[in-house]
């Protein structure tokens, strides 16, 4: 090429290759993106673009957008090619197939930071129509960055982006089907909604580690976005915290008017949603007040004589050095006293002792047992709330694909063997119960009653 040295191939798709490469001038490492031969390889360029669209892509700046810095042609072959950013990183997709664990606060920020960079785009009249976890990496330092952002520039005039119910008609379709919205498998005219679609389809995919819907054909994915009710993320990964998967849910909506209609209001609920999953990660959430309507128990609490000998160490060893010196006493008592009288003495505040250290530690361990009012203590501590209900949401899962249809309550799951009498126990002893209706698993919570304001409710389907 004349102005650039091709150093690497970096990736290699369905319709383009992107390079690594040098420019000759000035040796800034840049990454080229090269539409492969087809009938839509020369159409961003052989189409009446108007200079101006193609500047507004070029002059698009985030600091989580990949620049772009030319769409040009090269002068040898005429092939069109796009100069952007070079990005240092990995994308998404990488991190899904190496399984890469990542914090659910972390996952969280990694989308604010992606609705933020597509945020800008939209407040400059530009929509990506191409998101995907291929399309978005992470640098070193954990800022993200949107690759790719000019591809439907390079189908879809961007004057066509401002003709109101007609704009993007004619090529919609372009794009990946794993994460198309259906308005843009149909054809139909797409916004901002439609990268909310596909963002919400890229982070499924990074949750759950597969696609939110998939087939054999480009053709049999499409049509499963147009008209097959989505999996919930919970079900997928049952370790997804219940705010999030609803999140996720609400991006995927069929219909554009029932999703996220400003991305201020997504990030809004994102951060939120971030607060929640880090305090959890750090263990704040473990701590349980009646004051706490969301509470959740924590999961190493100590009871019994365990929690008496742990609360009350002091009192212990005080009784032992008590009964200790008593002994010492006693055997050291003047030898004027018969050994029979002696020996009887001894027995006598042996048994004295240890009836009272018997008494002490009966009164403290049920005191223990009867919480002060802001502390419920839970009985069953092996087992914390969302481990109980990740087994249940599989089970129900399991019964729904050998059954056909979902259990109407919690003993069918018994029955059926999929799960034991002590799976279902929430930390409190109370059993989980399932409500097939409202398709939510929910706990008594600390209190035991059902139906009060700290029960805990999650999402199975």
């Amino acid at each position: 090429m004349k102005d650039y040295d091709l150093i690497t191939c970096i990736a290699k798709r369905s319709g383009s290759e992107i390079w690594k490469a040098a420019e000759k001038k000035t040796g800034k490492i840049v990454a080229l993106k090269f539409l492969r031969s087809g009938a839509q390889r020369f159409a961003f360029l052989d189409e009446i673009v108007p200079k101006m669209e193609f500047n507004a892509l070029i002059n698009l700046s985030h600091k989580n957008i990949a620049s772009i810095l030319d769409i040009t042609r090269d002068e040898e072959d005429g092939a069109p090619f796009m100069v952007m950013e070079f990005v240092e990183g990995k994308t998404l997709a990488c991190l899904i197939r190496k399984k890469t664990h990542i914090p659910f606060s972390k996952w969280l920020d990694i989308m604010v930071q992606t609705a933020d960079g597509l945020r800008h785009a939209y407040l400059n009249n530009i929509i990506h129509r191409d998101i995907k976890p291929s399309n978005i990496m992470l640098t070193p330092d954990g800022v993200v960055k949107i690759v790719d952002f000019g591809l439907a520039r390079f189908l879809i005039p961007f004057s066509q982006q401002t003709l109101g119910a007609n704009f993007g008609k004619a090529r919609e379709s372009v794009g990946t089907p794993a994460y198309m919205p259906p308005e843009q498998c149909l054809g139909m005219a797409t916004d901002h909604r439609s990268d909310i679609y596909s963002l919400g389809a890229a982070f499924y995919h990074c949750l759950s580690g597969r696609p939110p819907f998939e087939g054999a054909t480009d053709l049999e994915i499409m049509e499963k976005q147009k008209s097959v009710p989505l999996v919930p993320l919970y079900l997928a990964n049952p370790k997804v915290p219940q705010e999030l998967s609803r999140a996720i849910e609400k991006m995927m909506e069929k219909d554009p008017n029932n999703r996220y209609q400003h991305y201020e209001e997504m990030i809004r609920e994102f951060r939120e949603i971030q607060l929640i999953c880090l305090s959890r990660e750090k263990g704040t959430a473990k701590f349980l007040t009646t004051d706490d309507a969301n509470s959740q128990p924590y999961a190493h609490a100590k009871h019994g004589l365990d929690a008496f000998f742990s609360r009350h160490t002091p009192i212990v060893f005080g009784i032992g050095a008590l009964l200790a010196i008593s002994l010492i006493l006693l055997i050291a008592s003047p030898r004027t006293e018969t050994k029979h009288r002696r020996k009887h003495r001894i027995l006598y505040y042996v048994v004295n002792a240890a009836q009272k250290m018997e008494s002490i530690i009966h009164a403290l361990n049920t005191s223990a047992h009867d919480a002060p009012s802001g502390q419920k203590i839970p009985q069953n501590p092996q087992q914390d709330v969302e481990t109980v209900f990740e087994k249940v949401a599989t089970a129900i899962k399991l019964f729904q694909k050998n059954r056909g249809h979902l259990p109407s309550n919690i003993d069918e799951l018994l029955e059926e063997k999929l799960l034991k009498k002590t799976d279902i126990l929430d930390p409190w002893g109370r059993p989980i119960r399932w409500f097939s209706q409202t398709r939510q698993i929910v706990s008594d919570g600390p209190d035991k009653t059902p139906d009060t304001d700290d029960d805990i409710k999650k999402p199975a389907l």
